[in-house]
């Protein structure tokens, strides 16, 4: 049987607007498995959805949100933690498949051109040295020699901002698998501006990338499942530190189903932040 990319999509769409009638229940687990074995009728060169590259640069543009270490968890389950439970990410699903082109079965749709590949590609080379794991030439280029200081995440943020700005705040909430990196900086001409506003940026997308990537490095090391922020303001750096209290472990004793997903969503929480932060 072939299946065109356009028939795809729109049985997805379906599947999201009444996934009940089609898996049994809004689970995105559930609707992932379904949609990797109806993929497997079709033919090799439409949209491998095991590997969901775009689903994942979709994420990581629009959220600033990754995958730590390139962990390998079961389907759309960052859907779920980023937006607060099934029924939201199933909604951010929806959305996603009107705004996303499929992609065709080339070397951007192989796991090793992924987000979540570059960012641990790109740890995995400050972690073990460069010898001990195999970087791009591409990415060996772009990145410096930077310690493993909340300084120098600062220094990765600001090479990203176009403009001398007065203040700079980072975010970054980290768990054992997912994380938010964003940040605010603010100019007296345009106030408080966004990370995520600065995605036509030629360079934007590998500079997140090596922001994702030290960010994961240090809270590996320094704070694990925690919520860090850091303040830069005429040159001094303040950072603060909130630890995101025994979420996985409650999660996986309880079914994934559940209001527990609410608690601490990473677009909900970095709202509230932001909200703190250009109130104040």
């Amino acid at each position: 049987m072939y299946i065109d990319k356009e028939t795809l999509r729109e049985n997805m769409l379906m599947v999201c607007k009444r996934p009940g009638l089609y898996v049994g229940e809004a689970r995105l687990d559930k609707m992932w498995n379904y949609f990797c074995g109806w993929y497997h009728f079709g033919r090799e060169d439409i949209y491998s959805w095991s590997q969901e590259v775009d689903m994942h640069r979709w994420l990581f543009m629009t959220e600033s949100a990754s995958i730590a270490h390139a962990a390998s968890l079961n389907g759309w389950s960052i859907l779920r933690r980023c937006y607060g439970n099934e029924s939201h990410g199933i909604k951010q699903l929806e959305q996603m498949l009107t705004e996303i082109p499929f992609s065709e079965q080339s070397e951007d749709c192989d796991l090793k051109h992924s987000v979540s590949h570059r960012i641990f590609n790109i740890y995995a080379h400050y972690h073990w040295g460069a010898d001990g794991y195999p970087i791009d030439e591409k990415v060996k280029n772009i990145i410096g020699a930077v310690g493993r200081e909340y300084e120098n995440i600062i220094t990765i943020a600001a090479r990203m901002i176009p403009e001398p700005y007065q203040q700079l705040w980072i975010y970054i909430h980290y768990e054992r698998y997912f994380m938010q990196v964003r940040f605010l900086y603010y100019t007296d001409e345009k106030g408080w501006t966004d990370n995520t506003e600065l995605t036509h940026l030629e360079s934007y997308f590998d500079n997140l990338l090596i922001l994702h990537a030290y960010a994961a490095l240090i809270q590996k090391e320094s704070h694990k499942n925690n919520c860090v922020t850091i303040h830069q303001k005429d040159g001094e750096t303040t950072v603060g530190v909130k630890k995101v209290k025994g979420y996985w472990e409650d999660a996986f004793k309880a079914d994934f189903d559940t209001a527990l997903y609410d608690k601490n969503p990473f677009c909900k929480s970095y709202a509230a932040w932001k909200e703190s932060v250009i109130t104040q």
